[in-house]
């Protein structure tokens, strides 16, 4: 699933992508499924400066991985969660 995609189906249950604020949303986010979640985080109006989709405001909350945001072959603006977990 596409991040519009996953965007559209949220918003046809009457509900929103996801914004993961602090470490226990994230967590949450992370724990519902064993493959990754697209987020509704995201710097397509500057790059490397990630907002929140559903107002634009500043992210307050990063937990990247290693080497991450990379935007890989220059065309990585959307965020996804990815299955890691905290034990």
């Amino acid at each position: 699933m596409t991040y519009v995609q996953a965007e559209a189906y949220c918003f046809h249950g009457n509900a929103k992508v996801a914004e993961p604020k602090n470490h226990a949303q994230n967590n949450a986010v992370s724990n519902l499924s064993n493959e990754p979640l697209w987020i509704g985080v995201n710097d397509i109006g500057h790059e490397g400066y990630f907002t929140y989709a559903s107002n634009g405001a500043k992210m307050t909350y990063a937990n990247w991985g290693l080497g991450q945001p990379d935007n890989f072959e220059g065309n990585q603006d959307r965020v996804c969660v990815n299955w890691v977990r905290e034990l």
